[in-house]
């Protein structure tokens, strides 16, 4: 509406933004308040798409504004339906502690955190194999000489390869061309279509 027309990115945006707020506790609050904690996420999409765009954050399908900050303000939120507390209440008789925001917001740091670091040994370990495997490959192409009329495809994946292609001549000499002078050929093939082909 601020835009003075209907933009259908951002309203499907907002109500995926929506469900997912009300996702971290639906049985809790009253048909109003979901209602309410749904609209406040739609808002917050709306809100957060544009600052995303400032900062220069690349993120085409609006994921982040639909599921991390209406996942955050869902799982915050949900304070309000458990007695409306700031900090974590006393434990009961069973060793339960009660819904609060600080717990509510100290669990989303928690999960952040957790997120982070696997993220980081998932990508160190990645980045480290595949240099290696990088490495390997480029030493095997070098240690290997070149061989004419091969795909390009060969000289980086190294000679191992080369071995499944053959110049067309030589297919062309095996498969169609007469085996003696007297002989017809069992079909006309021409070499100017391609260079190469597979065994």
């Amino acid at each position: 509406l601020y835009k003075g027309k209907v933009d259908p990115t951002m309203a499907f945006n907002g109500a995926i933004g929506g469900l997912v707020s009300i996702t971290a506790e639906p049985l809790a609050p009253s048909m109003g308040f979901a209602v309410l904690i749904g609209a406040v996420g739609g808002v917050l999409v709306v809100l957060t798409i544009p600052l995303l765009d400032k900062l220069k954050i690349d993120d085409v399908v609006g994921a982040i504004p639909a599921h991390l900050v209406c996942g955050i303000w869902g799982t915050i939120i949900v304070a309000a339906s458990y007695g409306n507390v700031l900090m974590p209440p006393a434990a009961d008789a069973d060793g339960a502690i009660g819904v609060s925001y600080v717990g509510q917001l100290v669990g989303v740091v928690l999960t952040g955190v957790f997120v982070c670091g696997a993220s980081a040994v998932v990508c160190s370990v990645y980045g480290s194999a595949k240099r290696k495997s990088n490495s390997a490959s480029t030493a095997r192409t070098q240690a290997s000489k070149p061989t004419r009329n091969l795909p390009p495809k060969a000289h980086f994946t190294g000679a191992g390869e080369a071995r499944r292609w053959l110049p067309v001549r030589f297919l062309i000499r095996k498969r169609f061309l007469p085996t003696s002078p007297g002989a017809s050929a069992p079909g006309v093939f021409s070499s100017k279509s391609c260079l190469l082909a597979p065994l």
